[in-house]
């Protein structure tokens, strides 16, 4: 429970980061478009997913300790935001390592390799994860929804939606607070004179980019 603990904290950290780091470029990616802007949505798609995770094992656990939702609705809960963010969590994933590489290579040092090689760690860890545990999400998923069209039971109906309605909570919180935290940092970074005067290219207008991270996708 404490090492949980310890991930919800690493992941909300990195979360925040990365929201941070995305505000700080998004002026700039939009004015420029292109790859850059691509690394900044999916620096926006991993600060909402890790935001929504942490949320999602929040509400979840905090619920069925609370005795508000049973064990099979905290479960099934699990596996639709599971099920739900594995996608942009790998997709994203993948950009910004590929970008972190890219770094590397352009400005070479050695926190930009430790940055590059820890984004490629995660990526393969979320990547392993998602292969591992989507099958099992995925059968959970169903049996309860096989149960719950047969069942005459209100209980079982109630379940599979409490759970539904848990993820989808979890993920527009997440959102939302990304949208809050980009908007909040980029009112507060001027857009580059290369932007402004039309004079410099992405290499110039892109050199001081606040680097992003990724977090884990599961709590193991």
């Amino acid at each position: 429970m404490q090492s949980m603990a310890w991930i919800l904290v690493f992941n909300y950290a990195i979360s925040w980061w990365n929201a941070y780091a995305t505000g700080k470029s998004w002026a700039e990616a939009k004015a420029v478009g292109g790859w850059i802007r691509v690394v900044a949505w999916a620096g926006a798609i991993l600060s909402a997913a890790g935001f929504s995770t942490v949320y999602l094992f929040l509400i979840a656990y905090g619920a069925h300790a609370l005795g508000y939702v049973d064990d099979q609705s905290m479960r099934l809960a699990l596996s639709f935001g599971q099920l739900g963010l594995v996608t942009p969590l790998l997709g994203a994933g993948i950009i910004v390592t590929l970008e972190s590489w890219r770094r590397w290579y352009r400005h070479q040092s050695l926190l930009s390799l430790g940055l590059a090689g820890w984004n490629t760690y995660a990526t393969a860890h979320n990547a392993l994860s998602a292969f591992e545990d989507s099958g099992d999400a995925l059968d959970m998923i169903g049996e309860a929804y096989a149960g719950a069209a047969d069942s005459k039971s209100k209980a079982a109906v109630a379940a599979f939606i409490t759970a539904i309605v848990i993820a989808l909570f979890a993920l527009l919180a997440g959102t939302l607070q990304t949208a809050f935290l980009i908007r909040k940092y980029a009112a507060t970074d001027p857009m580059p004179d290369a932007i402004v005067n039309r004079g410099g290219g992405f290499g110039r207008a892109g050199k001081g980019r606040t680097a992003l991270s990724q977090g884990k996708a599961d709590m193991r």
